[in-house]
């Protein structure tokens, strides 16, 4: 990203998870050094990213904790991109509170060290559940641009907080770039599967 893989510097968030961690395995194996963020750095937590190869040389982890503002501050600084990829997700026991204000604010947060650092490129892992939870609102044939965006009312109205979530926290990241020189490429991936590199 806007650099030769050996001159830059680049921040996934939140290593330990199951995307991230290929991120950090495939930006070793192009020669890329990786800063990570991650709530705990012992041993046992990030032995399957400090045993990849190129990790000795080219690998540092920061704990960092996602609502914090300024937490990021420390890994993001002398970066070139930033892999934003950090949002909770559990399946029982979903409420507003768990998932709303940790996905947003922990955005807000990523981005604000992002443009205070001089990033200039964030790639924010969002989901397919920010665009196409209608509830009926949009016909079968409707095609899904980058202009759409779930229902927000409806997803209020049946309790999907996870998708709201997701929502919100890509809006908010999109609204933190306006009017500032940092690029912001989404992804919205629908399902991820495949062996972990975790235990």
């Amino acid at each position: 990203l806007l650099a030769a893989p050996d001159s830059a510097r680049l921040c996934p968030i939140l290593p330990s998870r199951y995307i991230s961690s290929y991120v950090v395995k495939i930006l070793l194996e192009e020669g890329y050094t990786v800063h990570g963020t991650t709530r705990s750095t012992a041993p046992e937590k990030v032995k399957h990213l400090t045993s990849l190869p190129g990790a000795a040389e080219r690998l540092k982890l920061f704990e960092a904790d996602l609502l914090n503002e300024g937490a990021y501050d420390a890994a993001i600084a002398g970066c070139v991109g930033v892999f934003h990829m950090a949002s909770p997700f559990f399946l029982a026991d979903q409420t507003e509170e768990s998932l709303i204000p940790p996905a947003v604010d922990g955005t807000k947060n990523v981005m604000a060290s992002c443009i205070k650092l001089g990033v200039k490129k964030v790639v924010l892992t969002s989901s397919t559940a920010a665009v196409y939870v209608q509830y009926g609102a949009k016909p079968p044939e409707h095609v899904y641009t980058e202009e759409d965006w779930s229902n927000e009312e409806a997803m209020r109205a049946h309790n999907f907080w996870y998708a709201l979530s997701k929502q919100l926290a890509e809006q908010a990241a999109w609204s933190a770039v306006e009017g500032t020189d940092l690029a912001l490429v989404t992804m919205n991936p629908c399902l991820v599967v495949g062996p972990m590199l975790q235990p």
